[in-house]
């Protein structure tokens, strides 16, 4: 079993890999259709997992365990996104931008479901679901900065209360209750 620590990072990767995909998949979309870019990041995010799961084989670091049927669903709803973006007459002006949004599904969905699970096997649901809790905040910083956009106040009113719903997820316990009958 994973340490503690390498199981927090698997998290922690796992939240800010997750985080990039809004921010970054925006970004893309001056230049790929709504629907393509749906069909892309499935496909990357197959594609890609498939790459670590063979690179995983080769070197023999592929854990032994009954293989999820899961692990086709990605390419299944990749192409059946793409034909449908194809069949709304949807087309890539931009090969650069698709090989990007390849990328970003690679890493927004494949590696972040890889290092979650990872986590998970050392620290338990509860506790990694605490960690991932910083994606949203990751997130919403990395598109401030992309998208240079002030934040307005209801933004940081909210951005309050998500931490400190944050907060509360990751105590060990509930604060103390006051004992008045």
């Amino acid at each position: 079993m994973p340490s503690n620590r390498t199981s927090i990072l698997w998290a922690v990767l796992a939240a800010a890999f997750y985080a990039l995909n809004a921010p970054l998949s925006k970004w893309l979309l001056a230049d790929i259709p709504p629907t393509m870019m749906a069909a892309l990041l499935y496909l990357g995010a197959g594609t890609g997992m498939a790459a670590v799961r063979l690179i995983q084989r080769r070197t023999g670091t592929r854990p032994h365990e009954a293989p999820l049927t899961r692990q086709d669903l990605p390419y299944t709803v990749g192409m059946v996104v793409l034909d449908i973006a194809l069949l709304q007459g949807e087309r890539l002006t931009d090969g650069l931008a698709a090989l990007g949004a390849l990328a970003l599904g690679f890493v927004a969905y494949g590696l972040s479901i890889f290092f979650y699970i990872y986590a998970q096997r050392g620290l338990g649901a509860a506790k990694t679901s605490a960690y991932y809790a910083v994606a949203p905040f990751l997130g919403a910083g990395l598109s401030l900065a992309i998208f240079r956009q002030a934040p307005s106040p209801i933004f940081l009113v909210a951005l309050l209360l998500m931490a400190a719903g944050a907060w509360l997820a990751t105590v060990d316990s509930p604060p103390a209750e006051s004992s008045s009958s």
